[in-house]
């Protein structure tokens, strides 16, 4: 083979391999380029995105409640519930808190027919609720209980504090005011000692079915005008010189009652458990609606008054 065709050869192979290398270099300037650009694209990104965050209303409370454990309820400036476990002690089948200024009570109705309250007393009952009376939850009229007046004079005669409370289905604040004057128009001249209680509750669908119409009158109340009823009563039984308090349940004490709204009058707290769990401070504590006490036939409603009223 001539030599001067082999240099020319060589001279186009070094020349092929340098072009070849200079585009292998400028394939790795160029993904080193993208990867470089990608990772400034995701600072950047990552730089205007919005951390994770967990938004609380101002006007709630999340808490730890003892049965059913994390739980929002509404925010109030009002005292908590600071009563001690370790306090409540049962006696003959009674619940007691072990403190000078509470007391043990039930509360009764035409449903517990004839008491020997005499019986009740001995069995260490120190005060009693006296249902005086209820609305309809269909027909709105108001009825005075059977066994009110038969039930008062015999605790009073037994020696037994007495304090009453009427079963609420009022729509407006007139009713309420109605409800009130009944109530006082029955008790005047007794010796009421203990509270003269607002029980507002949602109609029983049980009994509403039986009802010759199925509406309760109750079905469109909101919480603002139950609180605005209770509000209504109340101020009326202080303003005639008696104490008084309202009832409520866990949900509707969360759902219902603006507690701050009604903070002027003590509550009556409803929960059938072996301790209390609701956050807020309640004066008086219903604990059964299955107890029994000696004297008293049928299943009732048993209750631990923490202060003193009479």
């Amino acid at each position: 083979m001539p030599v001067g065709n082999s240099r020319k050869r060589s001279s186009k192979r070094r020349a092929h391999r340098s072009r070849r290398g200079r585009r292998f270099v400028i394939v790795v300037i160029l993904c080193l380029a993208v990867l470089a650009a990608g990772f400034s694209l995701r600072a950047c990104l990552e730089q205007f995105t919005m951390p994770s965050v967990t938004l609380t209303n101002p006007d709630e409370l999340t808490i730890q409640d003892r049965y059913q454990g994390s739980l929002i309820i509404p925010k109030y400036n009002l005292p908590q519930n600071t009563y001690e476990d370790a306090k409540f002690t049962t006696q003959n089948s009674l619940l007691h808190y072990q403190d000078a200024n509470a007391a043990t009570g039930v509360d009764v109705s035409s449903w517990q027919g004839d008491i020997d309250w005499k019986a009740v007393k001995n069995a260490g009952i120190q005060f009693v609720f006296l249902r005086v009376g209820f609305r309809g939850q269909t027909s709105g009229g108001i009825y005075l209980d059977d066994r009110f007046e038969a039930n008062l004079q015999g605790a009073l005669d037994a020696g037994i504090s007495v304090g009453v409370y009427f079963y609420s289905q009022a729509v407006t604040k007139e009713e309420a005011r109605e409800e009130a004057n009944f109530v006082l128009s029955h008790i005047k001249g007794s010796k009421i000692t203990y509270p003269v209680a607002y029980d507002w509750e949602s109609a029983d669908p049980e009994e509403v079915a039986t009802a010759s119409t199925t509406t309760a009158r109750t079905n469109n109340v909101s919480g603002a005008d139950v609180t605005a009823f209770t509000k209504v009563f109340c101020e009326k039984v202080r303003s005639a010189g008696y104490q008084t308090c309202y009832y409520t349940n866990k949900s509707m004490g969360y759902d219902t009652f603006d507690l701050e709204a009604l903070s002027d009058y003590p509550i009556w707290y409803a929960e059938y458990r072996d301790l209390p769990s609701f956050y807020y401070r309640f004066a008086i504590w219903q604990y059964t609606n299955a107890g029994r006490v000696s004297g008293i036939s049928e299943p009732v409603d048993l209750d631990i008054s923490f202060q003193k009223f009479a």
